[in-house]
């Protein structure tokens, strides 16, 4: 079977496409130049080693922005893996600087770099490209120098120390120049010409001149791809200026928004990964121990809530990806509730899973699922709670609402006939709201009773009705007085049953409180 070294190679550059592309180029690390021959790179090789055992480097001589991992045995002999691949010796080869001229590679510009001048490498090339450089040379070194000087700047920056405005400006402009130049490569027929040249050159069946071609199709979509990385990796951080700060940068590199758009995504998938495999293993983990739902749930939504929100900064509020990777999240915290909730019947715990996981789900059709969960746990939650204190209730002491509704009315020959469904409501109560209530009602009855028989005697012995109505109005206030001083506080009086929850529901459907219509005997 033959191999597709086009689809190998697009992954190949999309893969090595990150924010660290300069600090694990090998020609970076090695001090080397784009040209040297294996014999070469093995003989620089053997005197590296030689002064590193004999405790001599202090730097690697001849190196263009030496970094502290030249240094590092480890980091020079995986640098010289790479080079023993082909593509990842062509990725770092594009990557890094080249010689104006292949027949003469002597270059002032090298030499200022060699001696930590960039400002004067840079006016050469610019010189150079103002004259119309072989190739577009100039303009691809200028390109990797100002990349790589944007991009060691956002190294430094990850540290403790913020970047001051001056700084922030320096590294825009450094990116502008970089992406002004990208894009002048990119229609340069010279520079491309010179990119088959030296696939030729390194005569291998992994390089072909169809690999140009793709190199130079997905380009923009892996240097926007970086910007698309530091962004989401600030986003993590909560760095937001940081990250609004690179997709500025990606809305301003002059490419199409669907290749902005693709390499955005593809910076995000690490992170819809990371959302996705926790919804596998909470589900795995529930399955095992649904009494834990609870825990798991909220773990879920501990972990995954951040990530949801670095997603949010990028994909817009619609987006298919974006409402899928909410609903998954929501539906997965669900399944923890209705497993925990059926085993433990728990139900408060669920009522505030369920009224998080609302607040994730994006769809209409998974919020309206977890809408209705809500409704469902929050009428079984009231049964867990005395209505009138909220405490814990008392079977024995639960009051009951008794309703009517669906009535209809038939009219016959010479009577109406009346049907209704009724349905008796049990609202929870404790003993001590079952005595308040009792101890209120018998206040208010008793003395009622008392007033009435004290008004009398004392009306007729006094022979006046004025002065029994007095006894009966101040007996009456008294016995009411009474009941409410008496009655205990955070409790409730019996005629709040009527705003229990499915009181009210049924209120809201029509149904009415009491036994029968008013007209039926």
């Amino acid at each position: 079977m033959e191999t597709d070294y086009s689809a190998v190679w697009d992954y190949t550059l999309l893969k090595m496409a990150r924010p660290d592309i300069y600090r694990i180029n090998a020609f970076r690390i090695l001090g080397i130049p784009v040209t040297a021959s294996p014999k070469q790179i093995s003989s620089h090789m053997r005197k590296l080693d030689l002064a590193e055992r004999y405790g001599d480097i202090q730097h690697v001589k001849g190196s263009i922005l030496p970094l502290d991992t030249s240094h590092n045995g480890d980091a020079r002999r995986q640098a010289q893996q790479r080079l023993l691949d082909p593509e990842l010796r062509f990725i770092d080869e594009l990557f890094w600087i080249w010689p104006l001229s292949l027949e003469d590679p002597d270059d002032g510009a090298l030499a200022a770099l060699v001696r930590n001048d960039p400002s004067h490498a840079l006016s050469l090339w610019e010189r150079h490209e103002a004259q119309g450089s072989e190739a577009s040379v100039s303009t691809h070194n200028l390109a990797v120098l100002y990349h790589a000087m944007a991009l060691d700047m956002e190294q430094m920056d990850s540290g403790a120390n913020l970047a001051s405005k001056q700084e922030v400006e320096r590294k825009r402009s450094y990116w502008q120049q970089a992406f002004a130049r990208w894009r002048i490569l990119l229609n340069s027929e010279g520079f491309w010409q010179r990119v088959e040249q030296r696939i030729r050159e390194l005569d291998d069946p992994r390089l072909t001149g169809e690999t140009a071609d793709r190199m130079r199709e997905e380009l923009p979509k892996a240097l926007l791809l970086i910007n698309a990385m530091l962004a989401v990796e600030a986003a993590d951080s909560d760095d937001h200026k940081d990250s609004a700060f690179h997709l500025e940068v990606i809305g301003n590199a002059g490419f199409d928004d669907r290749i902005a758009q693709a390499a955005i995504r593809r910076a995000i998938a690490p992170t819809l990964q990371r959302v996705r495999t926790m919804c596998v293993h909470t589900m795995e983990e529930v399955n095992e121990s649904p009494e834990r739902g609870n825990e798991l749930a909220r773990d879920l939504i501990a972990h995954a809530g951040p990530l949801l929100r670095t997603l949010d900064r990028f994909l817009t509020e619609g987006d298919s990806t974006r409402e899928s990777i909410h609903d998954e999240v929501a539906l997965q915290v669900r399944s923890c509730l209705i497993a925990f909730a059926n085993h433990t019947e728990e139900w408060r715990e669920a009522l505030a899973i369920a009224e998080q996981s609302h607040s994730i789900a994006e769809s209409q059709f998974v919020q309206q699922r977890i809408s209705d969960d809500i409704e469902t746990i929050g009428a079984n939650a009231q049964y867990l709670s005395c209505w009138f204190c909220g405490q814990d209730p008392d079977a024995d002491c639960a009051i009951t609402v008794m309703m009517y509704g669906n009535v209809q009315r038939d009219k016959g020959f010479l009577q109406t006939q009346v049907r209704w469904q009724y349905l008796p409501v049990t609202v929870p109560r404790c003993t001590r709201c079952r005595s308040a209530h009792r101890g209120s009602k018998g206040w208010r009855v008793g003395g009622t009773i008392a007033a009435f028989f004290l008004a009398f005697v004392i009306g007729f012995a006094a022979n006046s009705f004025w002065a029994g109505l007095a006894v009966l109005g101040a007996i009456i206030a008294a016995a009411h007085g009474l009941a409410a001083a008496t009655f205990p506080s955070g409790v409730k009086p019996e005629s709040h049953k009527n705003g229990f929850g499915l009181v009210e529901d049924m209120l809201a459907k029509g149904w009415t409180i009491g036994q029968r219509p008013s007209d039926v005997s």
